[in-house]
């Protein structure tokens, strides 16, 4: 365990404190997902499991869309931005943040839109979904709607996280060290 002297971070193996804790809760609670899915009745527990992992997945996946960090705009920095503030002397590609601004006003959108049908479609797709899983038919629509909505929820948590307070420091600290370079 060591500190930054210059930003007062405590670093655990050359990772923040702040990450190591996002990691654990992460982790935490998958692991108690994934605890759930392996001693309740199910017959197909592995099917189980890829259905949780594939949820866990597409909530990963909003969750990186919906947090990456914004560039500097004409190499000012950031005021929100973690890390060192110093100018860059280029302007960072912003191809996959305007997809990810596009991305996001298009899913908030439509999801408000269509607010009203979300309790249907979760329960035709849970339907779906527990028909897999084995037992008669019916028996494991909870435990379906249960991975549709714990995985999602949590791999968006995490990913929302992990994106925001690893990618951000590390593309300022990329950019810093190219200033640095570019000095020198």
């Amino acid at each position: 365990m060591q500190g930054n002297p210059r930003t007062g971070r405590v670093k655990w193996f050359g990772l923040s404190r702040d990450l190591w804790l996002t990691f654990s809760l992460a982790a935490g609670t998958n692991a108690l997902g994934f605890l759930a899915l392996i001693f309740c009745s199910i017959p197909s527990k592995p099917l189980a499991v890829l259905w949780a992992f594939a949820a866990q997945g597409l909530g990963c996946l909003m969750g990186f869309i919906f947090a990456i960090p914004r560039a500097a705009r004409d190499g000012q920095p950031d005021a929100k931005s973690f890390g060192d503030q110093r100018r860059s002397r280029f302007v960072a590609n912003t191809n996959m943040e305007q997809i990810s601004d596009w991305l996001t006003k298009l899913l908030v959108g439509a999801g408000l839109v269509e607010l009203k049908s979300i309790p249907r479609a979760l329960d035709n797709a849970a339907r779906y979904i527990a028909a897999g899983l084995g037992g008669k038919p019916g028996e494991f629509v909870q435990a379906a709607a249960a991975i549709l909505v714990f995985f999602p929820v949590w791999g968006f948590l995490g990913a929302y996280l992990i994106t925001r307070m690893f990618f951000e420091r590390a593309f300022n600290e990329a950019d810093n060290n190219q200033v640095d370079a570019d000095q020198h």
